[in-house]
């Protein structure tokens, strides 16, 4: 979060960041050290953008955001029911030490494929697949609004509403929303998870990185089970 740093110690990089509500400037700053439980990083140059729009929605102090320069290193268990995050160390073929999981049977495997920090797999609702990518730090689900009269169809959805959504732009986003029935992932059933359908964001995502998304999945997916993430294997797993 740069407005929590020495502004003398941060660069305007020129560069920017897309995502729900726009673009948001980056800069640079060199950072001695980092810890965060067992993990430490030293000396290097973390991105920097102001958080004070994210501090707003959220109501609580942000010091900064963990991704995928630290992720693609671990397979991360997400247990939202514990509220517990595990980060294991992985090997060049993202196996893991003492594997607690190697003889537990998962609900369900996915494969996904993965562009940038993305990965990216598919979903299918109302007899139709999308191709989504997984969000770590969305609060909600976003699919595309074109396919909001596909996904409603057969009684699919409840409980429209619509409001603003807050992401990395600075800007508050008007979006539809709705609870959707039935998602199905790799043969499992997702319920009731609620999706926003707006296409500002997709198109940003899908322009900048050469993707073509259909939505994001976040917090409403990943809460559901307890959610395996292997960036080596390009696998999630989920289980009980």
């Amino acid at each position: 979060n740069s407005d929590a740093l020495d502004a003398s110690k941060v660069t305007n990089t020129g560069a920017a960041a897309m995502g729900v509500g726009g673009m948001a400037s980056l800069g640079a700053a060199p950072i001695q050290s980092f810890q965060w439980s067992n993990v430490q990083l030293n000396d290097f140059d973390a991105i920097t953008m102001s958080m004070k729009h994210l501090e707003k929605a959220v109501k609580h102090k942000v010091a900064g955001i963990i991704g995928y320069t630290l992720f693609s290193e671990y397979r991360i268990t997400y247990n939202y029911a514990k509220k517990v995050l595990i980060f294991e160390k992985t090997d060049e073929n993202g196996e893991v030490k003492n594997d607690k999981w190697a003889n537990v049977k998962p609900e369900a495997v996915m494969p996904f494929r993965q562009i940038q920090h993305i990965p990216i797999f598919e979903i299918d609702i109302n007899d139709a697949t999308y191709q989504v990518g997984l969000d770590c730090g969305a609060a909600g689900n976003l699919l595309a609004a074109k396919h909001f009269d596909a996904v409603s169809a057969n009684g699919n959805i409840k409980k429209t509403k619509e409001g603003p959504m807050h992401g990395a732009g600075k800007e508050k986003v008007q979006i539809k929303a709705a609870k959707v029935k039935h998602t199905n992932i790799d043969g499992i059933l997702y319920p009731n998870m609620t999706y926003a359908f707006e296409d500002a964001t997709l198109d940003q995502l899908n322009t900048g990185y050469q993707m073509n998304l259909d939505g994001l999945l976040g917090y409403p997916f990943l809460k559901q089970y307890i959610t395996v993430v292997n960036y080596k294997k390009k696998e999630i797993r989920t289980s009980k």
